[in-house]
């Protein structure tokens, strides 16, 4: 798949549009929370990758094309090799449909009223450029339950299939948008885990009555 010209027919985020390796870099830049170095963008830039991804150049030319040894990748670029790969994984893929429980996913988290989407580890993600990722790589969603130190959620988790991201993306939904998730999914047969609907009662009934609590104690 020619994943530059998927995201340009799409046109969902206008940076990946026109900046396509900030996309190769999403697992540094949102789940890691690094900054961008800008040096990859020119390195990799967008005609560059369409020529690499029809055939017409191959890997080391484009590192030749941007002026760097082998010696130095390592040592000046530690990228390279994990932008490699996954470019190789997104060149072999296939650019098959979407089934239906990644349409429902997506059409919830299109149409809600969140711009950016908080995940787990407290980093954020714009809605479109997560629906850019997944409309190029292999992926899932499921749910899980977890809670720590008088907190208690249901979060929609994204299973990858680690050839692109190295692992999953835990993101953390507003409690009605998880259910309405989790009904959709479940009258499609797309609920990977049906103990699902029971963490979100869960979860609902604990924040019901926390927030009493708190606001009990607080004299709301």
């Amino acid at each position: 798949m020619n994943f530059v010209k998927k995201v340009e027919q799409l046109e969902i985020d206008l940076l990946i549009v026109h900046n396509p390796a900030t996309l190769l870099l999403f697992e540094e830049t949102i789940l890691d929370g690094e900054g961008f170095d800008g040096r990859y963008i020119e390195m990799f830039s967008k005609e560059r990758l369409v020529s690499y991804l029809e055939g017409d150049i191959g890997f080391d030319e484009i590192l030749k094309s941007a002026n760097i040894g082998s010696k130095h990748f390592n040592e000046k670029y530690p990228l390279v090799g994990d932008i490699e790969d996954r470019l190789e994984y997104l060149k072999e893929k296939s650019d098959s449909p979407l089934n239906k429980g990644q349409r429902i996913f997506i059409d919830v988290i299109l149409h809600s009223n969140l711009t950016y989407i908080p995940l787990w580890n407290g980093t954020r993600v714009h809605k479109y450029h997560l629906i850019t990722l997944l409309s190029v790589i292999d992926w899932f969603p499921y749910f899980i339950g977890t809670g720590s130190w008088g907190e208690e959620d249901t979060l929609v988790v994204i299973g990858t299939d680690r050839g692109f991201i190295r692992r999953d993306i835990e993101l953390v939904l507003p409690l009605d948008i998880v259910e309405h998730l989790i009904v959709e999914l479940d009258k499609v047969g797309h609920l990977s885990d049906q103990n699902a609907k029971k963490w979100i009662e869960e979860s609902k009934e604990h924040n019901k009555k926390r927030g009493a609590e708190i606001a009990s104690k607080i004299g709301l």
